[in-house]
């Protein structure tokens, strides 16, 4: 091409799709991805950006081992919404229960199936092995419900004794 002269409209565009693809497919260190997302960290999307993302990313049809990518890029404490030890009772649990396999008896008695997911040292932290799959009977006796029950209709019975 001699100098001074102008593109084409085909090569303008050739050449804006080439730039627009600069990184795709490229490998990128450990240092330039850091680089790269202490650059963007922070920074805020306009409305029209997030329109765009959205709008781009439409039909796009996504393969199940790209699915399982992204799931696993986002489980646990990979995921944006992870709060590590400050999580709640329901949480705890279910994070427990993926974690930790149940057993076919409960591990107390060994004698039947294990319904209830019972925490050991009754502090709720995050160990799987603070928590044990145990039968209900176990449970209750484990958590001295039993007891207060007993003595509820002991303390019932004494005084439906008195009134008579």
């Amino acid at each position: 091409m001699k100098k001074g002269s102008n593109h084409s409209e085909e090569s303008k565009l050739k050449m804006s799709i080439n730039n627009a693809c600069n990184n795709l497919g490229k490998h990128l260190s450990e240092e330039t991805k850091q680089k790269l997302c202490l650059a963007h960290l922070g920074k805020k999307l306009s409305e029209e950006h997030k329109r765009n993302i959205r709008i781009g990313s439409l039909g796009k049809i996504i393969s199940e081992e790209t699915r399982k990518k992204l799931r696993a890029s986002q489980s646990d404490e990979k995921g944006h919404r992870w709060k590590g030890d400050d999580v709640g009772y329901g949480a705890l649990h279910t994070w427990i229960k993926k974690k930790k396999e149940k057993p076919e008896f409960c591990e107390i008695c060994g004698k039947e199936k294990p319904y209830d997911l019972a925490n050991i040292s009754g502090e709720y932290k995050r160990d799987v092995n603070d928590f044990q799959f145990i039968c209900r009977r176990c449970h209750v006796k484990q958590d001295g419900r039993l007891e207060k029950a007993n003595m509820a209709k002991r303390m019932k019975a004494i005084v439906l004794f008195k009134r008579d």
